[in-house]
């Protein structure tokens, strides 16, 4: 569609009929992302609250399909590279925000860390050099408000100001280990989620991954065992289950961000946004093949 095809059909966008709008506003929500840049200039020089209105609305609802059809596309791709599925679910809330923005900020940590590293290295060893570099040089911690405050469930966020929640803290952590290739993976926890360093031996002779030891990334990285995990079970008053104890994936990392994030919205009666984020936990809960 040309720029002359689209200045006129906004034009038609302050039509007193609904009639009028309505097949106007799907045929430029059709166009998709080619056409927000004269859908967001018109909407900066337009002095008609209706027509503003309609803009907004159209320019909103193609950043959410973009975002969508995007993570759509990384559930199927069956790479999941979670530092782009957590990009993706930030983009939704900050639509201007570029993952080359955020690729480089991580990178900039991984190859800190990265010179420090050896294969040498027991996993121990290799484990307390990330937490120095995330937790005493950089100073990443808890976020000093309700762990249900939204803004820190974005990892953009998270890189900026240092501070996460459980979730994003342990994602954040996963998408550093990934890139430095060390084998740390996801436990999805029942009101919690921590990760662990699995035994790449085990996996490689039995085709399955068994945990050498966990680390909460919401407590400076602290490791501890499976019976210290299984304590923690019990003072929250649950019954053991082994799901609880064994890495989880990818892409169930990003829905169980997902899943509170959304619940969050609920919770701050912003319902628009508990539906946006439904969305994706729709995209993201379709693949019924990834372990949770």
């Amino acid at each position: 569609m040309t720029h002359n095809e689209v200045a006129s059909l906004i034009s038609l966008l302050d039509d007193p009929d609904v009639d009028v709008v309505q097949p106007v506003a799907q045929r430029l929500l059709s166009q998709g992302e080619d056409i927000l840049p004269d859908l967001e200039e018109a909407w900066e020089s337009c002095t008609q609250p209706t027509k503003a209105q309609h803009l907004s609305h159209i320019i909103d609802a193609i950043r959410e399909d973009a975002v969508a059809n995007a993570l759509a596309s990384w559930v199927r791709s069956g790479m999941h590279d979670l530092l782009l599925g957590a990009f993706l679910v930030a983009k939704l809330n900050y639509p201007n925000l570029l993952f080359d923005q955020v690729s480089k900020t991580v990178n900039v940590l991984c190859n800190e860390i990265w010179l420090e590293l050896s294969f040498r290295q027991t996993p121990l060893e290799q484990v307390r050099i990330v937490n120095y570099f995330l937790f005493e040089k950089y100073k990443f911690g808890a976020q000093k408000v309700a762990v249900n405050d939204i803004p820190y469930f974005f990892i953009n966020r998270v890189l900026d100001e240092k501070a996460g929640n459980p979730v994003s803290l342990a994602v954040l952590y996963l998408c550093i280990a990934q890139r430095l290739d060390l084998p740390v993976v996801g436990i999805n926890l029942p009101r919690n989620f921590i990760v662990a360093y699995s035994d790449v031996d085990y996996q490689q002779n039995n085709n399955d991954s068994q945990v050498l030891f966990y680390i909460n990334p919401y407590n400076n990285g602290s490791i501890f065992g499976q019976r210290q995990l299984q304590q923690f079970i019990e003072s929250i008053h649950l019954s053991s289950n082994p799901t609880f104890f064994r890495p989880c994936s990818n892409i169930a990392a990003l829905r169980y961000l997902t899943e509170v994030l959304q619940i969050s919205y609920e919770m701050d009666s912003k319902l628009h946004m508990a539906q946006k984020y439904q969305r994706l936990l729709d995209i993201l809960s379709t693949d019924n093949k990834q372990p949770s």
